[in-house]
């Protein structure tokens, strides 16, 4: 590719660029059309030109969006020719800056964690803006204005200018909705070249909760992603996102910044076919009312890995449709594709009207793991839908080789075979935010729990990695044999080094699948008197290849290292409790998500850490189960605490990625373990300080906590909620003892705990002395550190005496650095500790 400038750093900016927004370079519609056909449209806005003859030199451009300013201080733009009379991108070289200052402190702190600063002012030398707002106008007005404004061609021929644009349907899709609807809901996206920071964006988006975002991608050998450096509602749209008067009832959005939904699912029919070599072909069906007037343009959640090859709507019509460049290598697509659908209607919505859509697709995300053995990817995308947040009722059918089984979402209504397939059909008579399924050669076990069976696929093939295991062990003995026989060395192969390969019977996992189906029933009536009933017909528990485990509906993807027993894990190399210990949560995390996230989702992303890390903070309950002693359980709290306090490369610990409540943004490229650590360790965390904090000091009895979530779930079953109405409920079930502001609020843990970041350490000292009615009189202070001034907690304080007994002796509202205390007891203890029960996420220096 050539360019405008010989610089070679342009080149670099315009192929990282094209990740995001980019234009085809073809002949522009005339401005003089009006009212233009909506598939002509998207063929003109992606067939835009550049107006290479009207180049302009300027100086002192400013363009300003409440909390953000771009200044174009001197340099040369040239603009995007109009298309139906609208202006929609400006490429600018030379010299500009970029003021923005977000609004909370959350998103001040997550700023300076990414640019090292609060407030970003960064110089940029290149800028490739697309928008759908007036800034065109604006920036006209400013550059006829000044008398240092020169007009003249671009100075390199417009066909080698050309080149520079490469594709990028979904843009021009959203562009296209925009030029639709009236652009009521613009965007304004940036693509900036800085000189500190290199290729990062701003973009202004009114079709989301989160207007203004700031955010960078990165890619590197293991990953790529993109960095969210800052995420945030102009202080003028808080109330009234995407104009909320046109009044969509669907809650919640798509993750960070969350887009305001424009379609309420009611009903999907999906047909799939897998066939012989594992591809699926599928037909899907989804049927839906409209949210608000006026869209043409509607989103799917698709893999990437399934390709679209047709959509209808309900008069049978042909739809333009927007997946992934088609010149994309397969492996372009694994790493940069879009798990995206965009589709254009040939009509606009309108509030309330019922609509239709029919996809036809193919593609693979079947893969084989052994002899009979399959790993089914793209679990929320296999078929095209508006997300988990959106419930509707399914019906599935599916056509497999009759050798294999299908276990999927919903009730099996009926199977049978037609000469070499096996027929399914699957339906769920209540709404339900996704559907799944899973494949294999299994076995079946049940159980049962009142009426609800509990069946346990189990493969009856052993999956590849234990094979290559095995290949991998027999070759290392047998490179050690002859090493030893070269050197006429007899003695017996160091077997902690060479382990004689494992014999693969023990690795036939359904021998357990009795032992599974019983630990789930079990499980299954342990959460029903705290979380409700249970909200489905039966219950599947289906093997997966690998470390993932999951839960939808009905349905549960669980783990085959959850399957094996200590003994297996130690002829793997897995001998460590730890692994073994986690591995026993699986079920009944997955199992925890029939309610957290199933029957009660969440309102925005900011709110996934309660679902993620509520359900494993239940997975670590259900131990109890297994193991009476509270040791296993305090020993999972303290590995957790552990991973909440471990460092990233740069010495900084994963706690210190952000406050909870941002979720999915906890995963960067400085802390890529950031979510998955936080959300449900640190969620965990939380759950068990409140269900801590609720426990009667007396009784010791957890009643108020066990009375907080089946209220939460019966208040919110079928719905979603926020973290602002899990804290209204919990405040609700608070004593007096926890007022610790007086304002019958818990402000002060959700801040502290959840809006906020840090992990107190305690420390003691003390005095004991006697006193003459026999008592004695124990007075000292409790260190907290490592946390701000305004940081309190209820610490409790416990006393040791004699034949270990260890006796609680009251509590210390802790706050600041250095809080006394003193309590009369009637015998001496040995000593005092903090926090002996473990209620508390923090380093305890007294024990």
């Amino acid at each position: 590719m050539r360019l405008p400038t010989s610089s070679s750093h342009r080149v670099w900016f315009f192929l990282a660029g094209a990740l995001f927004l980019s234009l085809f370079a073809l002949s522009p519609l005339s401005a003089a059309e009006t009212n233009p056909d909506p598939e002509t449209l998207v063929r003109s806005v992606q067939e835009l030109q550049f107006d290479t003859g009207h180049t302009m030199s300027v100086k002192d451009l400013s363009l300003h969006f409440e909390s953000v300013i771009l200044n174009f201080e001197r340099g040369r733009m040239v603009f995007a020719k109009p298309v139906a009379g609208v202006v929609t991108g400006v490429y600018f070289w030379g010299e500009g800056t970029i003021i923005a200052g977000p609004p909370s402190v959350i998103e001040k702190q997550q700023l300076n964690l990414f640019t090292g600063a609060p407030t970003l002012n960064e110089h940029f030398r290149e800028a490739y803006i697309r928008f759908t707002d007036n800034s065109y106008e604006l920036l006209m007005k400013q550059a006829r204005a000044s008398p240092e404004t020169e007009f003249r061609p671009l100075d390199i021929p417009s066909d080698s200018f050309q080149r520079l644009l490469m594709r990028a349907g979904f843009d021009s899709y959203r562009i296209v909705a925009d030029l639709l609807d009236g652009r009521v809901a613009p965007v304004f996206t940036a693509h900036l070249l800085g000189y500190r920071f290199g290729l990062f964006d701003f973009i202004l988006d009114y079709r989301r909760r989160e207007q203004v975002s700031l955010g960078q991608s990165i890619s590197g050998p293991n990953r790529i992603g993109y960095d969210v450096w800052c995420s945030y509602s102009l202080p003028s749209r808080v109330s009234e996102p995407f104009s909320l008067a046109r009044n969509s009832s669907v809650q919640g959005g798509d993750g960070a910044g969350d887009s305001i939904p424009l379609i309420d699912s009611q009903s999907y029919e999906v047909e799939t076919r897998i066939d012989k070599n594992d591809k699926i072909n599928g037909t899907s069906r989804v049927e839906f009312l409209g949210e608000i007037d006026g869209e043409w343009v509607l989103s799917f959640d698709m893999s990437r890995s399934m390709r679209l090859t047709r959509v209808t709507d309900e008069k049978g019509r042909a739809l333009a449709f927007c997946q992934n460049d088609a010149t994309l290598s397969a492996e372009e697509l694994e790493r940069t594709g879009q798990d995206i659908v965009m589709v254009l209607l040939k009509d606009p919505l309108r509030h309330g009207e019922r609509r239709t859509l029919e996809f036809e697709y193919s593609g693979e995300v079947i893969s084989r793991a052994g002899s009979g053995v399959f790993y089914v990817g793209s679990r929320g995308s296999w078929y095209p839908n508006t997300g988990i947040l959106d419930r509707a009722r399914y019906r599935l059918k599916f056509q497999c080789p009759k050798s294999m089984t299908i276990v999927a979402t919903g009730d099996l209504v009926k199977e049978w075979e037609e000469g070499d397939i096996k027929h399914s059909e699957w339906t769920s008579d209540i709404p339900i935010p996704i559907a799944g399924f899973n494949y294999g050669d299994y076995m079946r076990k049940s159980a049962k729990v009142g009426d609800i069976p509990v069946d346990v696929y189990t493969n009856r093939g052993v999956e590849s990695v234990y094979l290559e295991v095995k290949s991998r062990l027999e070759i290392l003995r047998e490179i050690e044999l002859q090493r030893q026989q070269a050197l006429r060395r007899r003695e017996e192969i160091n077997s902690e080094f060479f382990p004689s390969a494992p014999d693969l019977t023990d690795f036939d996992t359904s021998r357990f699948s009795n032992e599974i189906a019983t630990r789930v029933a079990r499980t299954l009536q342990f959460y029903e008197p705290i979380l409700t009933q249970y909200p489905y017909h039966k219950l599947a528990v289906s093997q997966i290849p690998g470390r993932f485990s999951q839960g939808w509906p009905s349905l549960l993807y669980v783990s085959s290292l959850a399957f094996l027993t200590k003994e297996q894990r130690v002829k793997l190399g897995m001998e460590s409790d730890r692994e073994a210990l986690i591995m026993e949560c699986l079920p009944a995390h997955e199992l925890a998500h029939q309610w957290w996230g199933n029957l009660v989702g969440w309102k925005s992303y900011h709110d996934v850490w309660m679902m993620e890390g509520f359900s494993n903070y239940f997975g670590y309950l259900s131990v109890k189960l297994r193991y009476p002693s509270e040791k296993p359980f305090r020993e999972l709290l303290r590995q957790s605490r552990d991973r909440i306090l471990s460092k990233n490369t740069e010495g900084e610990t994963i706690e210190s990625a952000g406050p909870v409540w941002l979720s999915s943004r906890l995963g960067s490229s400085k802390f890529p373990h950031g979510y998955s650590i936080l959300a449900y360790e640190k969620g965990a965390w939380i759950l068990h300080m409140l269900r801590c904090l609720l426990t009667d000091p007396v009784s010791d009895s957890d009643q108020q906590f066990q009375e907080l979530i089946h209220d939460f779930f019966t208040t919110y079953r079928d719905r979603l909620a926020s973290t602002q109405d899990f804290k209204k409920l919990v405040e609700k079930y608070m004593s007096k003892e926890l007022d610790l502001e007086g304002n019958h609020r818990l402000d002060w843990f959700f801040d502290e705990w959840v809006y906020g970041t840090g992990i107190p350490t305690y420390r003691l000292s003390y005095s004991t002395s006697a006193l003459k009615n026999g008592a004695f009189l124990v007075k000292g202070k409790i260190i907290q550190e490592n946390v701000p001034d305004y940081f309190m907690m209820p610490v409790e304080v416990f006393g040791h005496y004699a034949q270990q007994r260890v006796q609680r002796i009251g509590r210390v509202d802790v706050t600041g650095y250095q809080t006394p205390f003193k309590f009369t007891l009637k015998s001496k203890p040995t000593k005092l500790t903090l926090d002996e029960n473990g209620a508390i996420l923090c380093e305890n220096k007294t024990l």
